[in-house]
């Protein structure tokens, strides 16, 4: 539909992006995790898992979907990087392929 501010009806966003990938890793058997980001390090990503243990997970690409929050933008901006948020501070989803 239309916004009347110039986008056209086709286009996409960020949520409609966000589906449709996770629909896309979903059907390539990616398994989804919830937990809160803890921190990132070369191809690592750690988070708190429900129970609140550290995981870590390999990884080659990170897609941050925090929102606004931009939870993995900040840790690569800040200068002590690998710092740990405190509990609850964002949660995000993590995923991994099995």
């Amino acid at each position: 539909m239309p916004s009347g501010k110039g986008i056209p009806s086709e286009a996409m966003y960020i949520r409609d992006f966000e589906k449709s990938l996770y629909e896309y890793c979903e059907s390539r058997g990616v398994q989804f995790k919830k937990g809160t980001f803890s921190g990132l390090s070369d191809n690592l990503v750690s988070y708190k898992d429900t129970k609140e243990n550290i995981r870590t997970v390999k990884c080659d690409m990170v897609v941050d979907c925090s929102g606004s929050n931009r939870m993995v933008l900040k840790e690569t901006t800040h200068p002590r990087r690998n710092r740990s948020l405190a509990p609850g501070e964002t949660t995000m989803q993590i995923t991994t392929k099995i």
